[in-house]
C-alpha cells in the first residue's frame, strides 16, 4: 500500500494507512493511477513544518477527490475520517502526510495533502499543534535524496510560496489494495490526465518560477549548453537509478546496465517469451527474452528482459520497438530499466501495469 512519488528534486516513497483512513487513501491511489498529480505544485512550505501540494490551480482552493473526476463537481469533496487517536507526541515526526482540509471543514477533503518536514527534539510541540486535529493517512518511509530537507531549506515569499518552483513530477503505484471497482471506481482509463511535455497543468493560476535546480550558485559562470546538458543527464540518470534501487529492481544505484539488454514492461498477460523471442528476432536471432513471473502463481508480471548479442543489436530494437504495439498493449522499451536483470533475487516483484 504504497506510492512512489518523484518530485524536481528526487523520489520520495509514501506507505499509506488505508486501514484507518480508507476513502482518501483509496481516492489518493486512484489519482495517481490516473496521473492527476504530475507536474502539480508544491505551493506551500512552512520552514520546520511542513509542505503542501496536490491543487492543480497551485493556489489551495482547488483539487478534487477522484469521486470529483468521474462524477463531477457534486462528488468533489469526501467527508473527514479523523479519529482521535494518536497525541501530538506521536505527531511530531518528520514525513507524516495528512490530509488536507480546505478552509479547515471536515468535508472539503479533495486531493490535497500535507507533508510534515521536521520532527524530533528541533520541533517544539507548538510546531505541531494546527496538526491535532488533522487525519494521518501515510507516511514517508523512504527519502534516500533528502528530498523533504531539501524543500524545507528553500526560501519562500510571504505567502510561503517558494521562489523556485518544486512539482510532483509523476506518481507509481507499487501496491493498491482497493481493487475490483471498490467504490464505484472501475473503468478509470477515460479519465487518465497526459501532461508528458507540459511544464505544468493547464489548471494552474499562479506565475511560473523559475525550475528548481536550474538556479545558478554564487558567481559561477554559465556553463557552455553541451556541458550543462551532460550534466543534467548523468542528474536525471542517478535519480533514475536511486528510484529502481527504492523499489528493488537493483542492488545499488551504482550498478551498470548491461548495454545488451533492453527492458521491457506493459506486456500483456498472454504474451510469453517465445512470442518476444519470435518479434525480435528480426534484430537478432540470437535473442533471449525473459519474462519476469510472479513466483507464487506464475502470473506475468508484465514487463521483462530481452537479451542481444551485441549492444548495436540492442539499440536498434531500441529505436524499433519502443511504443510498439504487441498483442493488443504498446509497450515500453529502455535501457535504464535493464539493470534490473543483475539481480534476479528479488523478494518483492511489483507488478506494472
Amino acid at each position: 500500500m504504497s506510492v512512489l512519488m518523484q518530485t524536481t528534486l528526487g523520489p520520495i516513497v509514501i506507505d499509506l494507512n488505508h486501514t484507518s483512513c480508507p476513502n482518501f487513501c483509496n481516492s489518493f491511489l486512484k489519482l495517481c493511477s490516473i496521473n492527476y498529480y504530475d507536474k502539480h505544485l508544491i505551493f506551500n512550505v512552512i520552514q520546520n513544518r511542513f509542505l503542501q501540494t496536490g491543487d492543480p490551480t497551485g493556489t489551495g482552493t482547488g483539487g478534487s477527490s477522484i469521486w470529483g473526476v468521474k462524477n463531477g463537481p457534486s462528488s468533489r469533496f469526501i467527508s473527514d475520517e479523523f479519529t482521535p487517536n494518536m497525541d501530538i507526541g506521536k505527531r511530531m515526526v518528520k514525513g507524516l502526510c495528512l490530509v488536507t482540509k480546505i478552509g479547515g471543514e471536515g468535508m472539503t477533503c479533495g486531493s490535497q495533502f500535507t507533508i510534515t518536514t521536521c520532527g524530533g527534539e528541533g520541533c517544539g510541540i507548538h510546531e505541531y499543534q494546527d496538526f491535532e486535529d488533522c487525519t494521518v493517512f501515510g507516511q514517508v518511509v523512504e527519502d534516500e535524496c533528502g528530498v523533504l530537507d531539501k524543500i524545507n531549506g528553500i526560501y519562500t515569499d510571504g505567502e510561503g510560496r517558494p521562489w523556485t518552483d518544486v512539482r510532483v513530477e509523476w506518481c507509481e503505484v507499487l501496491e493498491d489494495p482497493f481493487v475490483g471497482g471498490i467504490g464505484g471506481l472501475e473503468g478509470l482509463e477515460e479519465f487518465k490526465v497526459d501532461r508528458d511535455g507540459m511544464e505544468r497543468p493547464d489548471e494552474e493560476k499562479v506565475e511560473i518560477r523559475i525550475k528548481a535546480g536550474d538556479e545558478l550558485e554564487g558567481d559561477e559562470e554559465l556553463k557552455g549548453e553541451e556541458e550543462k546538458e551532460e550534466e543534467l543527464a548523468k542528474k536525471e540518470a542517478k535519480s533514475r537509478a536511486v528510484v529502481l534501487e527504492m523499489i528493488g529492481d537493483i542492488r545499488s544505484a551504482d550498478d551498470k546496465p548491461p548495454e545488451n539488454v533492453l527492458f521491457i514492461c506493459k506486456l500483456n498477460p498472454v504474451t510469453e517469451d517465445e512470442d518476444l523471442e519470435l518479434i525480435f528476432s528480426r534484430f537478432d536471432q540470437s535473442c533471449k527474452a525473459d519474462i519476469m513471473r510472479d513466483p507464487e502463481n506464475g502470473d506475468s508480471l508484465n514487463y521483462g528482459f530481452i537479451e542481444f548479442t551485441t549492444k548495436e543489436k540492442a539499440t536498434e530494437a531500441y529505436f524499433k520497438m519502443n511504443n510498439a504495439l504487441i498483442d493488443d498493449r504498446r509497450v515500453k522499451v529502455d535501457f535504464s530499466q535493464s539493470v534490473g536483470k543483475l539481480w534476479r533475487g528479488r523478494k518483492n516483484p511489483v507488478r506494472m501495469e
